[in-house]
């Protein structure tokens, strides 16, 4: 007779796999889930209407977007703007430069989504806390290049437009030019203005940074730890497999 203290012990375990394989099926649904709730959507477009906050003192309030992103109502729309963006990254501009133009110009604007999806793309690509913290002060930081400066000055200038008599002066045009050729101008003027499209219906429409990004952290955390687990008991029960 198998002892029963030891046979209660396989029994909990066994009960704890079962748990473990039925949470990380959950899991993975939901992010299969949300996966395809966002294959249709470009992530620079806004597609929640809804999150709620906390103020300092532990109020609740909600943030409420006025409609849904234009971008995605009109179905013919969203394509041909990926498709742009797409041609953007193709000009041979480094991508840690159009990042930073696309973060820059949504800070001007005041688009809390771009700014947000910005900053967490532009990491995604290798910038660093510190250059990300101080786009918003590039003149008066030793973080950046010479061409990188040249191509926030003509970011700048292209989206206060009305700012001053003369849009985009010469010196930030001849300084730019020095720094890029034709076809890299091209890309970065085309981002400049991309990035102006999607800071226009987002911030006119008040589309509202989502918690999704947080969540799927914690669903990547959490499937991490439980696909650990599963490993564990598969390969390492008692020093024997169960498969």
């Amino acid at each position: 007779m198998p002892d029963q203290a030891a046979l209660f012990g396989v029994l909990l375990k066994i009960h704890r796999l079962g748990l473990i394989l039925l949470s990380l099926e959950t899991y993975e649904a939901a992010e299969a889930q949300e996966r395809r709730r966002r294959d249709a959507d470009h992530p620079d477009v806004a597609s929640s209407k809804q999150t709620e906050l906390k103020t300092p003192k532990g109020e609740l309030f909600i943030m409420q977007a006025r409609m849904s992103n234009p971008a995605t109502i009109l179905p013919e729309v969203l394509q041909p703007i990926q498709a742009l963006l797409k041609a953007t990254r193709q000009g041979g501009v480094p991508q840690k430069t159009l990042e930073l133009v696309h973060l820059r110009a949504s800070q001007i604007n005041g688009c809390s989504y771009c700014v947000d999806y910005g900053a967490r793309s532009a990491r995604k690509a290798g910038e660093t806390d510190e250059r990300l913290f101080a786009v918003v002060a590039w003149r008066e930081t030793p973080y950046f290049t010479d061409a990188e400066r040249a191509a926030l000055a003509l970011t700048e200038a292209a989206t206060r437009l009305a700012d001053q008599a003369d849009a985009v002066p010469d010196e930030i045009w001849e300084e730019a030019c020095r720094h890029y050729n034709e076809k890299e101008l091209a890309a970065i003027i085309l981002m400049i203005a991309t990035t102006n499209l999607f800071n226009r219906l987002n911030a006119t429409t008040r589309q509202i940074i989502s918690a999704d990004a947080n969540v799927s952290r914690c669903r990547a955390q959490m499937r991490a730890f439980l696909n650990k687990e599963r490993n564990d008991y598969f390969f390492r029960f008692n020093g024997f497999s169960f498969i």
